[in-house]
């Protein structure tokens, strides 16, 4: 309260609350069995105001030393209890901190190891020992990587290693942040993925087809893609994938061309691989089969078109409306759409409506407003009347 008060005095109003910078965010590392070991949390005020607070933890084997703390810049001490841990215990928990800027959550997840980890840190002498060994036995880098006193590593006291180091550290995934580090050093090449991007064509499938595209990668360390497609007849299987995924450099990952989802004619979809630093498109063309009925539509349904249809024709205009295939291309694919939609509703006046709209982004405003009046004539992709 007296600070408060003195701070009023001065003429400085917290109309605002502080913005918390906590670092880390979330806590993953090893920890020696049978130890008291220290560390540190950093809360500070990212706009300047003063921050105040506690924190607590709770896990018994994790105590904050400092609960309440204030200032622009706090730094927050923690003791971790490993004594009578075996190897392999895992201690899980949160900080939980309780400031005029809020409350926070700083999950921590810590291993317990036991042997000499002095000497196998000992024996770092340089940035391509560890990269060694991490290519040799990657459990066991990790766990040096995540070790508090890996910073004592002989190859950890240049300046250079040690900034790249801080600035990685506290962030998730503890495999990719090995990865960045390695390549940061240039000891180690950054995996590189191959994938076949040729176009295919799948032609009137009346089932579901199962397909598969192929990677391969090049060099050893960790992969993360994801695949995705834009459209709803290509369904894929699995949508993540890992180093762990790949067998002998090589992986499949498998997807389905779904006939309910094609619409009469040709459908244009992509699949895209987005890994960490790459990304690959595979442009996907099914053909509609027009003669099989797919759609199980009841011959009452017949007279309105139903939103399903609608949906189908909708999907062409958006594509055309955002450049994303050639416009001849989609207006002659939905002036196709639009005839077998006249076929299967022909009572329908927004069937009339669709093609008159085409007419006029071909230019043909006059067979337009034919098409509109004169329900009778019918007009192809160029405007001809047939």
């Amino acid at each position: 309260m007296r600070e408060r008060i003195n701070r009023l005095a001065r003429g400085i109003i917290d109309s605002e609350t502080p913005k918390l910078v906590l670092k880390p965010e979330r806590l993953e590392a090893v920890v020696q069995a049978g130890e008291i070991i220290r560390g540190e949390i950093m809360v500070s005020s990212g706009n300047n105001l003063h921050i105040k607070g506690l924190a607590y933890s709770s896990h018994e084997r994790v105590q904050v030393v400092n609960n309440a703390f204030g200032g622009l810049r706090n730094r927050i001490i923690y003791e971790v209890n490993s004594r009578f841990s075996e190897h392999g215990d895992v201690i899980e928990g949160s900080f939980y901190l309780v400031t005029n800027g809020g409350e926070r959550e700083i999950p921590y997840s810590l291993r317990v190891q036991t042997g000499n980890s002095g000497e196998t840190l000992g024996s770092l002498k340089t940035a391509r020992d560890f990269a060694n060994l991490a290519r040799r036995d990657l459990e066991t880098a990790l766990r040096m990587f995540e070790y508090q006193d890996f910073t004592e590593a002989p190859f950890m006291q240049d300046a250079r290693v040690r900034t790249i180091y801080e600035g990685l550290k506290g962030r998730t995934g503890r495999r990719n942040l090995l990865e960045e580090f390695l390549v940061a050093l240039q000891v180690k090449e950054p995996v590189e993925l191959k994938v076949d991007t040729k176009s295919r064509i799948y032609e009137n499938p009346l089932t579901p087809v199962e397909d598969s595209v192929d990677l391969v990668s090049n060099g050893w360390g960790y992969v993360s893609a994801e695949i995705q497609a834009d459209v709803p007849f290509i369904e894929i299987k699995s949508k993540h994938l890992t180093d762990r995924d790949f067998v002998n450099s090589r992986c499949r990952a498998p997807y389905r061309i779904l006939p309910e989802f094609l619409h009469r004619g040709r459908n244009f979809g992509r699949i895209r691989i987005v890994s960490l630093r790459e990304e690959f498109t595979i442009e996907i063309e099914a053909e509609g089969d027009g003669t099989v009925d797919i759609t199980g539509l009841s011959p009452e349904s017949d007279k309105e078109m139903d939103r399903r249809s609608l949906f189908k024709y909708m999907a062409l205009r958006l594509d055309y409306e955002t450049g994303a295939y050639e416009p001849a291309l989609l207006l002659n694919q939905m002036m196709r759409e639009t005839e077998h939609l006249r076929a299967d509703y022909p009572e329908d006046p927004r069937i009339r409506l669709l093609q008159a709209d085409l007419l006029i982004l071909n230019g043909r405003k006059e067979n337009a407003a034919m098409c509109w009046m004169r329900p009778g004539i019918r007009f192809s992709a160029t405007g001809r009347s047939r």
